[in-house]
C-alpha cells in the first residue's frame, strides 16, 4: 500500500474514533442534582412488596427511581419526605429518572 493511502486511512480512522468518543460522551452525560420530595410507591410485587418508587419533588416534578443500592433503600421510606442526591437522565419516553447516590429522611 502506498504511503499516502496509509496516511489517509489512518487520518480517517482517527477522525472516526474522535467522532465516536464525542457522540457517546454526549449520549451518557448526566446531571447530578439534590432535590427534596416525597417517596411514593410506583409498582408492587405479587406479594405486595414495593418493587419501584418515584419521588414527587417540592417543585412538582416526578422522578422515577432507577434500580440501584441506594434507590432500593428508598423502598423502606415510602410516604416519607427525603433529600436525595443523584444523577438524572430523561428516558426515551421523556420521563425523568434518577439514579440515587445518597439520601436522608427529612422533616417538612
Amino acid at each position: 500500500m502506498h504511503k499516502a493511502a496509509r496516511a489517509t486511512i489512518g487520518a480517517l480512522l482517527t477522525l472516526l474514533a474522535v467522532v465516536l468518543i464525542a457522540y457517546t460522551a454526549g449520549a451518557y452525560s448526566e446531571t447530578v442534582i439534590t432535590v427534596k420530595g416525597t417517596v411514593y410507591g410506583e409498582r408492587w410485587t405479587d406479594k405486595g412488596e414495593v418493587a419501584q418508587v418515584s419521588i414527587l419533588t417540592v417543585d412538582g416534578d416526578e422522578l422515577l427511581v432507577n434500580d440501584s443500592i441506594a434507590g432500593k433503600e428508598l423502598f423502606k421510606v415510602v410516604d416519607q419526605n427525603v433529600k436525595v442526591t443523584g444523577a438524572v437522565l430523561i428516558d426515551a419516553e421523556g420521563k425523568k429518572r434518577i439514579t440515587v447516590h445518597d439520601f436522608e429522611v427529612v422533616q417538612n
